[in-house]
C-alpha cells in the first residue's frame, strides 16, 4: 500500500525503486482491500494505491541500474532514463554519482522519453526532468 500517490502511477513508483511493475489496484479504505484494478500505467486519483512491484533479472555486464530519482526507464538496458529533480544539475554529475559516465543528455517532452531537443552532458538542466544516458566508465 503506496501513499501520496494522486497523480502517480505504480510504473512511476516502482521504477523509482528500480523494478517493474506487475499490477496495481485502487484500495477501499487505506487497508489492503481491493477496490478495483488499475493497469500499471494508471494516473491515481486517491492518494493510496496498491502497487505489485517486481525484481528483473540483475542487468548483464555492461547494462546500467539506475534508482536514483528515475521517472520513467527508457531503454532496454536501463542505461537511459527520465530523471526527476535535476534543476541546476547536469547528466555527467547524475550518472558520476552512480559511478558511471554519461554519453547522452536530452531534454524530454511531455514529461516522457520522447526527445525535445539535445543537450550536452555538460548541460545543468533548467527543467525539473531530464533524460540522460549512462555508460560503464571508459566504455
Amino acid at each position: 500500500l503506496v501513499d501520496d500517490m494522486k497523480k502517480k502511477s505504480c510504473k512511476e513508483y516502482c521504477g523509482k525503486q528500480g523494478l517493474g511493475c506487475s499490477g496495481a489496484w485502487d484500495e477501499k479504505d487505506n487497508d489492503c482491500e481491493v477496490k478495483r484494478e488499475l493497469t500499471c500505467e494508471t494516473e491515481s486519483s486517491s492518494h493510496d494505491v496498491i502497487c505489485e512491484c517486481t525484481a528483473g533479472a540483475p542487468p548483464p555486464s555492461g547494462r546500467c541500474n539506475l534508482h536514483e530519482d528515475v521517472e520513467e526507464v527508457c531503454s532496454a538496458d536501463g542505461c537511459r532514463v527520465l530523471v526527476d529533480d535535476m534543476k541546476k544539475k547536469s547528466c555527467k554529475e547524475y550518472c558520476g554519482k552512480q559511478g558511471l559516465g554519461c554519453s547522452g543528455a536530452w531534454d524530454e517532452k511531455d514529461d516522457g522519453c520522447e526527445v525535445k531537443r539535445e543537450l550536452t552532458c555538460e548541460t545543468e538542466s533548467s527543467s525539473d526532468d531530464v533524460i540522460c544516458e549512462c555508460k560503464a566508465p571508459g566504455s
